[in-house]
Formats: C-alpha cells, sequence, structure tokens
C-alpha cells in the first residue's frame, strides 16, 4: 500500500464485519472459538474484501489474551458487541438517523444468538444521541441531568481567600 494509512468507511467495515459472520454461520465456525484467520480469509474471498482489511478487523476484535498462533483468532465478545454496534450506527445512511429498532434487530442479526442479549442500547452509552423516542443517531450523548448536577465544593473563593490567591504563587517566583 506504498506506506500510506487508510480508514475504511464505516459502511466498508459493516461491509468486512457482515462477510466475516456470514463465513462463519455458512461454514459452521463458532465465533467463541479461535478462528482460522487464514481459511476466513479465503471464505470472503468472493465477497471482494481486501485481505489488509480483514485482518484489521479481526485484530480490532481479537482477545488480547488469545490465542498464541498468528494464524488463529479468539473473538473478544464484548468488544466485538461494542464495536460492531458503533460501527452498524455510524453505516448508516449518509449518518443520519436510524429508527432504534431497526438499528436493534439489524445489528442483532450480525452477532452469534449467544451474544444478542448483550447488543443493547445500554452498551453503546455514550455513544449515540437520541433525537426523537423512537430515532437514534451515532454521536456523543449529553450528559443528564444527575451527570450536570452542581457539586458539593465551592468554586469560587469567598471574602480574603480571593484576595490572597498571590500567597498561594509567592514560592514560585524565587
Amino acid at each position: 500500500m506504498d506506506g500510506q494509512a487508510y480508514f475504511p468507511a464505516p459502511s466498508v467495515l459493516w461491509k468486512v464485519w457482515s462477510s466475516i459472520f456470514s463465513a462463519c454461520t455458512i461454514h459452521g465456525w463458532s465465533l467463541d472459538q479461535p478462528l482460522n484467520v487464514v481459511f476466513l480469509a479465503r471464505a470472503v474471498a468472493d465477497d471482494e474484501i481486501p485481505p489488509p482489511i480483514l485482518y484489521a478487523v479481526i485484530d480490532r476484535v481479537r482477545a488480547i489474551d488469545g490465542v498464541a498462533e498468528q494464524d488463529y483468532a479468539l473473538i473478544d465478545v464484548a468488544a466485538c458487541i461494542y464495536w460492531t454496534g458503533i460501527v452498524r450506527l455510524q453505516a448508516g445512511p449518509d449518518r443520519t438517523t436510524l429508527a432504534i429498532n431497526d438499528f436493534l434487530s439489524d445489528w442483532r442479526d450480525h452477532l452469534p444468538e449467544s451474544w444478542r442479549g448483550h447488543a443493547t442500547l445500554d452498551t453503546l452509552k455514550g455513544s449515540y444521541i437520541q433525537p426523537s423516542k423512537n430515532a437514534i443517531a451515532f454521536g456523543e450523548s449529553e450528559p443528564t441531568i444527575a451527570d450536570s448536577a452542581p457539586s458539593t465544593a465551592p468554586t469560587k473563593a469567598t471574602g480574603s481567600q480571593a484576595r490572597k490567591w498571590h500567597e498561594k504563587f509567592k514560592h514560585s517566583r524565587k
């Protein structure tokens, strides 16, 4: 790749994940078990997935304490669920809002059956906004009332404390 760095669009990453998940489903490979990445690359070759992008996606969801062999990857369940949710949200049409039910359904349809219960909005907390009750979009959430409650610590010095700020810094003048 000529020493250049490329950052694939979320729609490309979603296509790669869809191909990985489809290949595992078709071949009966469990995502709970170590995956042979070489076989996986061959299985998704018909989908025109460039191997470097495939390996990058696998590395993104790979368990750190996974398999020692380079040709195998153990998927980190929590990291994979979170990452696929974020990528699916970002891959929406023109990054506009999506119906929450459609988003959750599509996200869960691209996860193994045993993981689907963990694909909830709570998993993505702080990474999405809800412009309406039934819609969702990628973005940082606004802080809630509890998050923005005033602290008990005073924010301004009062009385003589406010006038003696120079006392705090007099030692650094020497």
